[in-house]
């Protein structure tokens, strides 16, 4: 086979389902605060980046987003609006409130994991 056709093999691979895994996003809503929980196969997932986008499509332009610091953090659990230890917000600064009845999606990247799930804030 020559050499060539080997990374293309591969990136085809990935694309299809083989390099990256889906993951199961749980969103959890109590007195007025909006908890996201990762998992993949029910075990808890090592989440590096996630962000929030009005509607139900995904934008370029979060309502909010935090990444894990080069220090190779991550968790599974997350509070819209918050920051945990090792990660940094970017672009705007989070919603104080989501308006009730607001369609969201949240994204949430990992190593190998990706997801995506939309909802009704309460």
């Amino acid at each position: 086979m020559p050499r060539r056709l080997v990374p293309m093999i591969l990136i085809a691979a990935c694309l299809s389902g083989g390099c990256v895994r889906e993951v199961e996003i749980d969103v959890v809503q109590r007195a007025g605060r909006i908890g996201f929980v990762v998992t993949r196969g029910g075990e808890p997932a090592c989440v590096d980046r996630i962000s929030v986008h009005a509607g139900t499509e995904a934008v370029f332009d979060p309502l909010w987003s935090i990444a894990a610091m080069p220090d190779g953090s991550c968790r599974s659990s997350f509070v819209l609006g918050e920051s945990p230890r090792g990660f940094s917000a970017s672009g705007k600064p989070a919603p104080g409130r989501v308006k009730p009845g607001a369609t969201l999606t949240v994204l949430a990247e990992g190593p190998g994991l990706i997801g995506s799930k939309t909802f009704r804030a309460d």
